[in-house]
């Protein structure tokens, strides 16, 4: 049976983000506006902005860094295709 590493300190920020969420449990389309059939709002401009100053200011080290993920991402999508439902998630180490 296959498995994935998941990184520990990940798994913290996931689960420290989701003791702050405020949303209803249980019902998915409150976290995404096009299950709930409504329409999803629009950010302020700022937001855009700061986005495009950030790459721009980082546009190297963002195409290295897809770079050196890219194999690796393609090495995993092929290892799911061939185990398939066999593949399960695992945590090495939750410290």
């Amino acid at each position: 049976m296959a498995s994935i590493k998941v990184n520990a300190s990940l798994l913290r920020r996931a689960a420290s983000t989701a003791k702050q969420s405020t949303r209803p449990a249980g019902d998915i389309s409150s976290v995404f506006p096009s299950l709930s059939g409504k329409k999803a709002g629009t950010l302020p401009r700022r937001f855009a902005d700061l986005k495009l100053n950030y790459l721009k200011q980082n546009r190297d080290a963002i195409q290295q860094s897809w770079a050196r993920l890219l194999p690796s991402l393609y090495e995993e999508v092929e290892m799911v295709k061939s185990k398939g439902s066999s593949v399960r998630t695992y945590v090495e180490e939750f410290v």
